[in-house]
């Protein structure tokens, strides 16, 4: 949910919803263009968790939390 914007690149069904699960691959099915679209924009998506991507954010939030405890002791 917090990686995916609903119609843009997936769909979300509320947990439990198997009719709206289903109507969402239906329709997926019944809509090739949008589709593929959709997984192109997932795919762009997921770029932003490469890990090249995400590293450096880990690197830096690592970085701030000890110049934080530092300043603590």
């Amino acid at each position: 949910r917090d990686c995916l914007e609903n119609g843009v690149n997936g769909w979300l069904a509320p947990t439990g919803d198997t009719k709206a699960l289903a109507d969402r691959i239906c329709w997926m099915m019944e809509h090739p263009e949008e589709r593929k679209a959709m997984g192109q924009q997932a795919y762009l998506t997921a770029q932003r968790y490469h890990l090249d991507a995400i590293m450096p954010r880990w690197v830096e939030l690592f970085k701030e939390v000890a110049r934080h405890k530092s300043k603590e002791a």
